[in-house]
């Protein structure tokens, strides 16, 4: 298995997280320019950005449940739990690939 970059940038944004490609790379902790730089050249990311971006999954996942238990009304809450399971899946995705490249390493 291995996490494409293009996929996981278009489910980020589709659920508001980012709304630019710039937005994405401060996620991972990189530069601004890195994610276009990396699709462009087709480059996936390493084992260090990956399990900096799980943490920042977990942080963002943690504040849509706290918003969703926090909502005004019951859509809101729904819209809110929606995106916290959302994150939760890539969440899985991302941690599926921190094992596989640390098993590789070993």
């Amino acid at each position: 298995m291995m996490v494409v970059l293009k996929d996981i940038y278009r489910e980020i944004k589709e659920l508001g997280v980012v709304s630019s490609q710039r937005e994405f790379s401060s996620l991972w902790g990189k530069r601004p320019s890195w994610c276009s730089t990396s699709m462009t050249r087709g480059r996936e990311p390493g084992l260090d950005a990956l399990v900096r971006f799980h943490v920042t999954l977990m942080d963002l996942e943690q504040n849509s449940r706290i918003a969703a238990a926090e909502a005004q009304n019951n859509d809101e809450a729904i819209e809110y739990m929606a995106g916290a399971e959302k994150l939760f899946e890539i969440k899985s995705v991302i941690w599926s690939e921190i094992i596989e490249m640390a098993r590789e390493c070993a």
